[in-house]
């Protein structure tokens, strides 16, 4: 009962974003110990929990303690994969995915294949996968909303009214669904409709005040010229960071890449992205440490961990971007210009502040 109580914190934990609940399971798993300490359930819910606050060497520990009582649950590969994806591991991750798949194809094994696919630059096969995932079905609606937009997230590259209609769709599941809401609001961005962008943007942080949603409103007010509420978000953001922190979820990864982006605070994001990349040696943390060596005038040591950023092939749009960046700042014109296309080909709408074909319609 410790353990399936658990899992019923860890789903809220994924509706409502509150770390606070970790701490419940902590303590919910400290007594399932008491009475079995050899459950391996116990393990891969130590791992989830581990995941959960982005501290994945410790996940694999867990997840491998796991996975040597029990070869049989196909979640424990999900875990593993997960954990996988997160150190760098990606062939690993997808053996991982492949052998949950195997032993129960499910939403939460097509969930993670589509991920990999999307990893891979692969965004049709992603999309299918994310169709199987919702076929699949599940017992709770978020994570079908999420589905949807994770669907939306791929549409709005190339078919802004396909994603729109995911991002509906996934309200129709859930109406509170905070995610939706900040798709529709990219969704109006990139179709001109910045008084529309703005109120999704805005119920999206009324929702939930996550980080992401005061990014998203401080850089719509960055890019309609109203600097001064810009801050403001930009500021509730950093806030939403140190809570998270204070909640034992390590956010250095996500906080470099945004105060680098916005050229704030840059010295110490060059401090957490160096944290971030020993953590969890991805692609994603790679690129990070990149941006923040490069944003600190340290342009010949960014270069270096372009090909470790590009682990997975030039398939990402956002990596591509950053990297087009610095190797303007390393007199490499011809190449980023070729990284630039490259972005804007994959992705011309990854993000409001660096979209290069602004729509000009006025709030």
């Amino acid at each position: 009962p410790f353990v399936a109580l658990s899992a019923l914190y860890l789903q809220k934990i994924r509706e409502t974003s509150d770390s606070s609940y970790y701490q419940k399971i902590d303590e919910l798993l400290i007594q399932a110990e008491k009475i079995t300490p050899q459950d391996a359930d116990i393990y891969a819910m130590r791992a989830n929990v581990a995941n959960g606050r982005h501290d994945f060497k410790k996940g694999k520990e867990y997840i491998d303690k796991a996975l040597a009582l029990n070869t049989t649950t196909a979640v424990y590969y999900g875990i593993a994969g997960d954990c996988a994806i997160e150190l760098g591991n990606y062939d690993q991750a997808v053996a991982y995915f492949q052998k949950m798949v195997d032993i129960r194809p499910s939403f939460a094994s097509w969930s993670r294949i589509a991920y990999v696919r999307e990893l891979y630059g692969d965004f049709p096969s992603a999309e299918i996968a994310l169709e199987q995932a919702i076929a699949s079905g599940s017992k709770y609606p978020e994570n079908i909303a999420w589905a949807y937009v994770e669907k939306g997230k791929l549409d709005v590259r190339t078919n802004p009214e396909k994603a729109r209609n995911d991002f509906e769709t996934a309200l129709k599941v859930l109406p509170t669904y905070s995610q939706a809401m900040e798709g529709l609001g990219k969704v109006a961005y990139v179709t001109g409709d910045r008084a529309e962008a703005q109120k999704q943007f805005t119920s999206a942080y009324n929702q939930l005040a996550l980080a992401q949603y005061a990014i998203d409103l401080g850089d719509f007010y960055s890019v309609t010229g109203e600097k001064q509420k810009a801050a403001q978000y930009y500021t509730l953001a950093q806030q939403a960071y140190a809570t998270s922190a204070k909640a034992g979820v390590n956010t250095d990864l996500e906080e470099s890449l945004f105060l680098t982006e916005r050229d704030l605070r840059v010295a110490e994001a060059l401090t957490m992205a160096q944290r971030a990349f020993t953590d969890r040696p991805n692609r994603y943390a790679a690129d990070a440490l990149s941006l923040a060596l490069f944003k600190n005038n340290q342009v010949r040591q960014a270069v270096t961990y372009r090909q470790k950023a590009f682990t997975l092939g030039e398939t990402d749009a956002v990596i591509l971007y950053h990297q087009s960046r610095i190797a303007t700042a390393n007199n490499e014109q011809k190449l980023a210009d070729e990284f630039l296309v490259k972005s804007r080909k994959i992705n011309p709408h990854f993000s409001i502040l660096f979209d290069e074909k602004t729509p000009v319609t006025k709030p």
